[in-house]
């Protein structure tokens, strides 16, 4: 008689089920959604840099930061804004100088998740996704800063464990005692 060797059914069954469960527990540890969350988070602190970096070209150039507020008002000493490409930000570190011959940036990096609608408090909303800019007009008339914070929230608490906005030194100066819990990032100048 002759031997055949194969699997049997049982086996086989065995083999399928085994390979599902581990394939389930690998889905569970990896979790797809939390890996793109810190990609994304990724790319916010290294879109936070690139601004830092042009905002430190910029005060090479000029010995002063963009103020957040063209010609600001007695108002704005505690107003962030959106840096979305239109704000005074943007049009200060885009602009090509004379002089010089070339902007500071070329294009201002917006937020992967970036909402249009979310308000321009920092303080506040800890869940619209935006890159934030504050930065004190030197007088009423100045379009120019000698301090700013930049700030954004991330999509994961542990994402911001290098620069959480409650050490950075002019947060309770901008918003009092009010903490962004574990979501918010932020770098500030001078």
């Amino acid at each position: 008689m002759k031997k055949t060797f194969g699997f049997t059914l049982i086996e086989l069954l065995l083999s399928v089920l085994l390979i599902v469960i581990l394939m389930g527990v690998a889905l569970v540890v990896i979790n797809p959604v939390q890996v793109r969350s810190k990609a994304t988070d990724s790319q916010r602190a290294a879109d936070i840099k690139t601004i830092q970096a042009a905002l430190e070209r910029y005060y090479l150039r000029y010995r002063a930061y963009p103020a957040s507020i063209a010609n600001n008002t007695s108002t704005s000493e505690s107003v962030f804004v959106k840096v979305t490409g239109t704000d005074n930000l943007s049009s200060q570190l885009l602009a090509v100088d004379g002089t010089l011959g070339s902007a500071v940036l070329t294009q201002i990096p917006n937020d992967p998740e970036y909402s249009s609608s979310a308000p321009a408090s920092a303080c506040t909303d800890t869940t619209s996704r935006r890159y934030n800019y504050w930065a004190p007009a030197l007088s009423t008339s100045s379009a120019r800063a000698s301090r700013y914070v930049l700030t954004t929230m991330m999509s994961v608490p542990t994402s911001n464990d290098t620069n959480p906005c409650g050490s950075l030194t002019n947060w309770s100066g901008i918003c009092g005692s009010f903490m962004t819990s574990d979501y918010c990032y932020g770098v500030e100048g001078r």
